[in-house]
Parts: C-alpha cells; sequence; structure tokens
C-alpha cells in the first residue's frame, strides 16, 4: 500500500468538507492535485508507463444559502468570465459533458425537494451537497473523452448507490480546464426523508468509509487504483 508523505496540512485535509462561498475563489483542480500528495486519503494509481504516480480525488464541499447560485454559475459556465481561475478557457466550455442535466435552478431544485419531504429549515440548514470527483493529470494523460467520460460515469454510480438518485441536482464533467474533473449535487435527504448532510457525509471515521467504499467500487473497473493510507485510528 502507497503511503501519502505526512506533513502539517494533512489533517487539516481528513475532513474533506469545506464551505465555498465565492465560486471564483475555489481552489479547482489545480489546487488538489498539488494538494494530493500532502494527505493521507490520497488513492493512488501505479500504472507502469506513468512517471509520477496519479490520484483518484472525492472531495465534499456543503453549501447552506445565497452561496449555491455562485456555484452554480461555476459548474453550469454561466459566466462570460473566470477572473480568479484562469484554467477555465471558455472556449473550450461547448466540451462539457452534463451526466445528470439540471431541470431548474440548483436553489429551486433544493427548496422544491425539501418541501415535498416536508422538512423545516433553519437559515444554516445545508440545503446542497457538492461531490467533486477529479484526478491528478497524470491519470488522464493520453486518453479519449470516451474513456474520460466512461470514468466519471462510474464514479457517478457509485455516488447513486449511496444517495438516492432523485435527490441529485447535476452532474457535470468539465473538460474546459487543464485537468478533467466532475461536480456532482445533491440534496442531502436521507432514506427516511430526514434533511441531514450531517448523516449522509458525516464525522472523520464516516469520511475513511466513504474512501475505502469509493476504492473499492473503482478497482472494479480500474484495477491499479491503490488505496493510500489513511490516518485514522484503528
Amino acid at each position: 500500500i502507497g503511503k501519502v508523505s505526512e506533513n502539517r496540512f494533512a489533517r487539516a485535509d481528513l475532513e474533506h468538507i469545506h464551505l465555498l462561498i465565492d465560486d471564483d475563489m475555489r481552489t479547482q483542480v489545480r489546487t488538489y492535485a498539488a494538494k494530493i500528495e500532502k494527505t493521507h486519503y490520497a488513492i493512488h494509481l501505479s500504472g507502469g508507463h506513468m512517471a509520477t504516480p496519479a490520484y483518484a480525488i472525492l472531495r465534499f464541499s456543503k453549501y447552506k444559502g445565497p452561496e449555491i447560485s455562485r456555484i452554480e454559475a461555476h459548474n453550469e459556465r454561466t459566466k462570460e468570465k473566470y477572473a480568479s481561475n484562469p484554467d477555465v478557457d471558455t472556449s473550450r466550455s461547448h466540451l462539457n459533458i452534463h451526466l445528470i442535466e439540471p431541470t431548474r435552478p440548483y436553489r429551486a431544485e433544493a427548496e422544491r425537494q425539501i418541501m415535498q419531504a416536508g422538512c423545516r429549515t433553519r437559515s444554516d440548514s445545508v440545503r446542497l451537497v457538492e461531490a467533486l470527483i477529479a484526478g491528478s493529470p497524470a491519470f488522464f494523460e493520453g486518453k479519449s473523452s470516451a474513456e474520460i467520460t466512461a470514468y466519471f460515469k462510474h464514479a457517478l454510480m457509485f455516488l447513486q448507490q449511496r444517495q438516492a438518485p432523485e435527490t441529485f441536482v447535476s452532474a457535470v464533467i468539465h473538460m474546459d480546464e487543464k485537468t478533467p474533473h466532475m461536480h456532482v449535487t445533491f440534496v442531502p435527504l436521507t432514506s427516511n426523508g430526514r434533511l441531514s448532510a450531517k448523516q449522509i457525509i458525516g464525522n472523520r471515521q464516516k469520511l475513511v468509509q466513504w474512501q475505502d467504499a469509493y476504492w473499492r467500487h473503482m478497482v472494479q473497473r480500474y484495477p491499479e487504483l491503490e488505496r493510500g493510507e489513511n490516518a485514522a485510528p484503528s
């Protein structure tokens, strides 16, 4: 089992959940790929022909209110420019691929599902969860659009096995940045109709379980994947 080096950032990365307020301030995959060498949660590939290791990335973010429209603008490419994210090449945005097409604005869809479930909300209630599915550049090197799409479809299948498919709002593969990645958004409704991101995403221990399950799922299709060592107590 490959072990990713330890340093003072690793502990912070264990949570894998962070509130991001402005989509233009989001670090995106460029930062994730750089930081992934510093976290215990990396799942790394040991493909024989690759000069450097490649990593599979699964991260979660939680959103409560006004920031939902900002992440929608980023994910759905409704802005003309992304000054704080120079990796976005809008001339290539037509290459982005929806695996789940949103039927209405993110916030409106979240409120619709929450109302239909009969859930009460507070101002600090998490209304939307986003999963970032990514990988370091080495993994996608030389892969065709069809192969990249197949990878993300397999990853989406994992999420849909653990969260009711009807709660998903959007799943879009960004092909207009340096490294392909996918943003998946869903309303955190539990199987018994509660609105609870905490129950779904959980604490550090449950995040380890998410990562273990993700590796087991992905290795079925991509046997070259190896599970990195995590820092959770045994």
